[in-house]
């Protein structure tokens, strides 16, 4: 697979499959969760990447910056450490195959945080930025 997306929908598939194994969340999503969806979950984004080109016009990989995170409604960071360790724990110095391509390793950049108001209660985010570099085939 080469052209405009491949390797982020490289790494959004091998994120699906290493991220789908991690217990007492209830779902894993690109992007958003769906609105009805019960806390807590993982959400995952690009948020850039680079390409590395070798001599001429050939795309050697993708460099991606990704943030991926654990989402719940709660008082403290703390109640998310354990999901977000665990997503850490699958992510930092990882690699893998996917369709279309492969990722050649991965490594969290530092940590993310927020906390914003819905309907009176606060929703916690904690997880990391990441740096995702991946080849398509």
């Amino acid at each position: 697979m080469s052209g405009i997306g491949a390797e982020t929908t490289v790494v959004d598939e091998w994120l699906e499959g290493v991220l789908a194994g991690i217990t007492d969340v209830t779902g894993v999503w690109e992007g958003v969760a769906p609105s009805l969806a019960p806390y807590p979950f993982i959400v995952y984004q690009h948020q850039t990447d680079e390409d590395l080109y070798a001599l001429g016009p050939t795309r050697v990989w993708s460099d991606c910056e990704y943030v991926i995170r654990a989402v719940a409604q709660c008082d403290s960071y703390a109640d998310l450490a354990d999901i977000a360790n665990a997503i850490d724990g699958r992510l930092d110095g990882a690699s893998g195959i996917a369709t279309g391509g492969v990722v050649i390793g991965a490594r969290r950049l530092g940590q993310y945080r927020l906390v914003e108001k819905y309907e009176n209660e606060e929703i916690r985010h904690l997880g990391g930025r990441y740096r995702i570099i991946a080849q398509g085939s």
